[in-house]
């Protein structure tokens, strides 16, 4: 029939410049949730355990510094997606936000520490919720900033990216004010 290979060749293009093939972009796009696996099964076991071990953090300091690295991670990615003109920078900043994906497991870890143990599910619960809520907010947002960026053309179409990061920064801003409650701390001791 047809020949299929048009869109097997067409040029993935970031920023209006044209990077990878669609083939290409595939095996790309699979980084993520490879090293994200890697990080959950691997890194973030290991790293606890010498952050426990070898420093002596209990379990919520070791949460709250995972989840910072984490959020510094996330936020490095994205900016640097943002502004990658290269394949090769695409992969680096896909690699470096992968490294931050487990900043949703350690968040509700972390969460579960600043109330009772039988509100842990309450915690939980309204954490998926707010992420919810931000997930309808963020959609037109995104969209909007996306049709305005490729009205501006140049760096201007990175602008979704750009957004995605200040939110990250923001997050990071938020974790990195946050103390450990006090009685969360004395229970660790123990």
């Amino acid at each position: 029939f047809g020949d299929d290979t048009a869109p097997r060749f067409s040029p993935l293009q970031l920023r209006g410049i044209k990077l990878i093939y669609v083939p290409q972009a595939n095996s790309i796009l699979s980084i993520r949730p490879s090293i994200t696996l890697v990080v959950l099964l691997i890194l973030v076991p290991l790293v606890s355990k010498i952050l426990m071990e070898r420093f002596k953090l209990s379990s919520t300091q070791k949460d709250l510094f995972l989840a910072r690295v984490s959020a510094a991670l996330l936020s490095a990615g994205t900016l640097l997606l943002s502004v990658s003109e290269t394949s090769s920078l695409v992969i680096l900043s896909f690699v470096i936000f992968a490294l931050g994906n487990a900043f949703t497991t350690i968040g509700k870890s972390l969460l579960t520490t600043f109330g009772p143990p039988e509100m842990a599910g309450t915690l939980l619960s309204a954490m998926n919720l707010s992420a919810s809520f931000g997930a309808v907010i963020a959609g037109p947002i995104i969209a909007v900033t996306f049709d305005w960026g490729l009205k501006q053309g140049g760096i201007c179409v990175g602008a979704p990216l750009f957004v995605v990061t200040l939110l990250y920064v923001l997050t990071l801003g938020s974790v990195c004010v946050l103390r450990i409650p006090v009685e969360s701390e004395d229970i660790d001791d123990d």
